[in-house]
């Protein structure tokens, strides 16, 4: 069985950015359960990465401020996938993302149905 849990984080963004504390949060995590028995009266879970949520109305003020077009402003070559970045957001459907390196903006790489189709087990 699989469940989602949910946390809200309240920061600084002048001293970090959701990323980071995401990856923080994963080593935290991982540094806990690395903890010998501590989850041994619940079955030992797997945990997942933490991921970053956001509301779909903070990803279209995200577009407006950088606009959703195929060049990137920052870089003649055009925009470059930040693989750090990704992450799964959800909109009604699931589709994973990622940001440009140079940037920022936002760029979606595929649905979920699109992505099942191409998985490899």
């Amino acid at each position: 069985m699989k469940t989602k849990l949910s946390i809200e984080v309240e920061f600084n963004d002048e001293q970090t950015d959701a990323e980071s504390l995401a990856s923080a949060a994963d080593t935290l995590l991982q540094t806990a359960l690395s903890t010998p028995g501590v989850l041994d009266e619940f079955g030992n879970p797997q945990f997942c990465e933490f991921v970053i949520e956001r509301p779909a109305a903070n990803r279209h003020r995200f577009e407006q401020h950088f606009g959703i077009e195929d060049r990137c402003p920052k870089n003649d070559g055009g925009h470059e996938p930040d693989w750090t970045s990704v992450h799964v957001e959800f909109d009604g459907d699931a589709y994973v993302d990622l940001t440009c390196k140079h940037c920022g903006q936002s760029g979606c790489i595929g649905s979920e149905e699109k992505l099942i189709e191409q998985i490899s087990w």
